[in-house]
């Protein structure tokens, strides 16, 4: 029972940037390290508008895709390239009365971290992912696909004097891990409510949403036409001979 707590403290760890292989191969050593090393403070870029309403990195199986052009702030938890990750981050506001925020991680993941990532241990994670936001869980689901797994939770938070109503999911595929956290902050409105719907139906594994249409798919790349030959083919002339 301690080595499966440690390994799922660790988890939280790896989750928080994302896939550090090296940090989820060693759970016990990777944990006792920790609790030496005071935690070191992120290092954050300053942020910037992205160039597309489309977050899709191409190591990324998944996509997120927004309304409007999302913010990235880089961030780095450690002095090392893998402690490293972008940071999307999405916010409308309606009326000053209610607030949508969207938060998006995708970092490269591998093979073995796809398998030790069970729809149990999903649902762990998603669980720690929102125990600082979440007051009240309605919902919480997995699923296994052919080529992904997804864990979600539906709760109820508290932001301020506001309600909130808090979603967080967790991707996992064999080479990119997704993490969401979504946030619907004040009072519901039709529209609100819509744009959050919407939100949340465009972000999912890549090969899914463009299936069901859900984003534009990309274009498959058009082959380059044989180029001519420079050596022209004989003439041949056909002389019919009349008797």
């Amino acid at each position: 029972m301690r080595h499966l707590k440690n390994g799922q403290n660790n988890m939280m760890k790896l989750l928080r940037v994302l896939c550090l292989t090296l940090t989820f191969s060693a759970p016990v050593m990777a944990q006792e390290k920790a609790a030496q090393t005071p935690s070191a403070t992120p290092k954050t870029t300053e942020q910037a508008q992205f160039s597309t309403p489309k977050y899709s990195p191409n190591y990324c199986q998944f996509t997120a895709q927004f309304p409007e052009k999302p913010y990235i702030t880089h961030k780095c938890e450690g002095d090392t390239k893998d402690t490293c990750f972008d940071l999307i981050s999405y916010t409308k506001v309606f009326d000053l009365s209610t607030t949508i925020t969207v938060e998006i991680i995708c970092n490269r993941s591998t093979p073995s971290i796809y398998e030790a990532f069970t729809p149990e241990v999903m649902e762990d994670t998603v669980r720690a992912m929102t125990k600082d936001s979440v007051i009240e869980a309605y919902e919480i689901s997995s699923r296994q696909e052919k080529a992904y797994r997804q864990s979600g939770l539906l709760g109820r938070g508290r932001k301020g004097l506001n309600n909130t109503i808090y979603i967080a999911q967790l991707w996992i595929a064999d080479k990119s891990i997704m993490s969401v956290e979504a946030e619907l902050i004040g009072e519901q409105s039709e529209e609100s409510d819509q744009h959050f719907a919407e939100i949340l139906r465009t972000i999912g594994y890549t090969l899914d949403l463009e299936a069901t249409g859900a984003i534009e798919a990309m274009p498959k790349p058009v082959s380059d036409p044989a180029p001519e030959s420079k050596t022209k083919a004989p003439e041949i002339k056909l002389e019919t001979k009349i008797k």
